[in-house]
């Protein structure tokens, strides 16, 4: 079965590496932001209820994966289009897809609260690795991931199993952390898992991954980092780096 997209988006990547990035103006921008504060509320006071403990602060710069989210989500023609996000524990992307009307949500994580996260009423959530999954082919006509594969990920696993779950020309937004090239990383983690941010030498990389799974892929690009990044993270400065992807079309 083919996806519903409207028109296929030219494939792209993505950096937020300065403060100016993250406040960049949005076509979605402005509906974003309207209510956003207190529905992060009524969503951690719910899933604090179900039986979990209350969801950490939403982190404000992740305001700039959300909107790359919603972006594509214009290109799908109806709002029952399949649409999964890989990482999904405390993510805003389904909520901010599911305040504005689509219904065939779905969210795996390894994080075992992620059953009783919010807006469980619309979306589907389960315990799952992203790596392997127990969806069947060609279930999804979107799929997401934001700063999830970085931890303990492996890109080339991941992007099998996401070209295998998207429909053909279905897309696909996977985002990562980003550092200078000399930072050392070696033996850090976070939710026990160990941190493989990207660095820019090995972004080529990635592009090229993309193409040899079976994505339309933005070509390579060459990256020249600012002396200081925005972010800090495990005491390491950090950006942000998005791929925009296309299933291909046999």
């Amino acid at each position: 079965m083919s996806s519903p997209i409207v028109s296929h988006p030219s494939p792209w990547v993505r950096v937020a590496v300065t403060v100016t990035d993250f406040s960049a103006p949005h076509a979605v921008g402005h509906r974003f932001v309207r209510d956003r504060v207190l529905r992060e509320m009524a969503s951690s006071a719910v899933h604090r209820l179900r039986g979990a403990h209350a969801l950490p602060p939403a982190d404000p710069v992740k305001r700039w994966d959300v909107l790359n989210v919603l972006e594509l989500s214009q290109f799908l023609s109806n709002r029952d289009a399949a649409i999964l996000d890989c990482g999904a524990y405390n993510s805003e992307s389904l909520w901010e897809l599911a305040h504005r009307g689509f219904t065939n949500l779905y969210g795996i994580d390894l994080n075992p609260h992620i059953v009783a996260a919010p807006w469980s009423r619309r979306i589907c959530y389960s315990l799952q690795d992203m790596q392997h999954t127990a969806f069947a082919d060609s279930t999804f006509d979107y799929v997401i991931s934001v700063s999830a594969v970085e931890h303990g990920v492996s890109w080339q696993t991941f992007l099998r199993e996401v070209h295998r779950l998207l429909k053909p020309g279905g897309l696909l937004y996977v985002s990562t952390d980003l550092v200078h090239e000399g930072t050392g990383t070696t033996g850090l983690t976070a939710f026990g898992l160990s941190w493989n941010p990207l660095r820019p030498t090995d972004v080529p990389g990635i592009s090229t991954l993309l193409s040899s799974m079976g994505f339309e892929s933005a070509p390579p690009i060459s990256l020249q980092l600012p002396k200081e990044l925005p972010l800090e993270f495990l005491g390491r400065q950090v950006g942000f780096i998005g791929f925009c992807g296309v299933k291909r079309v046999a």
